[in-house]
């Protein structure tokens, strides 16, 4: 089980106002280092890769501010489930809003190794 840094992937459009992250070769039991996002972000996820099968990614947030949060609580779609993904190439709003979000690769073969992606979206600047 290891935590797995995020990379800031360059989208084109200007930061703050789009911030996109990628957790790559996530492998069964591998949590994703937290990325600390605007308070007023509107959030999507999606596993855009990697042998899936099997595999459970779920989405967790935090309000701890400090850099190894140690609570986390399970996010949930728009719709009031739990954000869980399986199927590669679903993106999936959060409802929350946290301080802080990672993926946890909660189920999973030997051979898992799943990529994700979170994009975070700001309408105006402050």
């Amino acid at each position: 089980m290891a935590i797995v840094n995020y990379t800031k992937v360059e989208t084109g459009w200007p930061s703050p106002m789009v911030l996109l992250f990628e957790w790559a070769a996530m492998k069964q039991g591998d949590t994703g280092a937290p990325v600390r996002l605007p308070y007023n972000a509107d959030i999507g996820v999606q596993v855009v890769g990697g042998d899936i099968t099997s595999t459970t990614i779920a989405w967790e947030g935090t309000l701890e501010s400090k850099a190894v949060p140690t609570v986390y609580g399970t996010c949930h779609k728009v719709d009031g489930t739990a954000l869980v993904q399986s199927v590669v190439g679903v993106i999936d709003q959060v409802l929350e809003r946290c301080l802080q979000y990672r993926p946890d690769i909660t189920s999973g073969g030997a051979s898992t190794s799943v990529t994700v992606r979170l994009i975070a979206t700001k309408q105006w600047k402050d």
